[in-house]
């Protein structure tokens, strides 16, 4: 008799010691903090040999707030946030600086990075705006950059603001990425054309043909 009340006394305890076993194999990992990482694209270029006016091609700034890593959005306005989730491979800046010069070596010109020598151009970009409104829905991407133009001897030809604006496939970062490629894309080509429009302007009028003489 006392044997069996001896095992009854000890099934609480060796359940509990079960229990905590069991429990310890329940406990949650920790899951990875890793982010998405999203770049700006225009796609695959067609290569070109340029024959064109060279131009030199500064590197893109970026004003406070934008020159960093982070996705911007807002819900309302003055009021900037950040996605926990989801970054940009690079700052949107330094990505720009190569698409640009891409984008004129197609459309004619022969491009040289900063610190070349030589440049009958010299293009400085900043980009001024870029994030995802989610003021009305579907969310929109707005993007506008800062485009000088500046001659071989440092005179201003041009100084203007360009805004592109699109409206995203989906209301979340990946929607805002696809967004922000198409509006690059159109800015891409304005800025060719600003540049194509300063080059032109630099060369003159022709001078009138004169009538063979006798």
């Amino acid at each position: 008799m006392r044997r069996a009340l001896a095992s009854v006394a000890a099934l609480p305890a060796a359940c509990l010691l079960a229990a905590l076993s069991s429990a310890c194999f329940r406990v949650d990992l920790p899951r990875s903090q890793a982010q998405d990482l999203y770049a700006l694209d225009t796609g695959p270029s067609n290569a070109r040999i340029a024959d064109g006016p060279v131009i030199l091609v500064a590197e893109t700034s970026a004003a406070p707030g934008l020159d960093g890593r982070d996705i911007v959005y807002v819900e309302r306005a003055h009021e900037v946030r950040h996605y926990a989730k989801s970054a940009s491979v690079e700052p949107p800046s330094r990505m720009l600086t190569p698409l640009i010069a891409r984008a004129l070596q197609q459309g004619g010109f022969r491009v040289v990075r900063d610190g070349a020598s030589g440049g009958r151009l010299r293009l400085e970009t900043e980009i001024v705006q870029l994030r995802q409104e989610f003021l009305s829905r579907p969310s929109r991407v707005r993007f506008a950059l800062r485009v000088r133009l500046l001659g071989s001897g440092g005179g201003l030809l041009a100084d203007r603001e360009i805004e592109a604006e699109e409206q995203a496939p989906s209301d979340d970062a990946y929607g805002g990425v696809v967004a922000a490629n198409r509006a690059v894309s159109g800015l891409l080509g304005e800025v060719v054309a600003l540049c194509a429009e300063a080059s032109a302007r630099l060369d003159g009028p022709s001078a009138p043909t004169r009538p063979a003489g006798p």
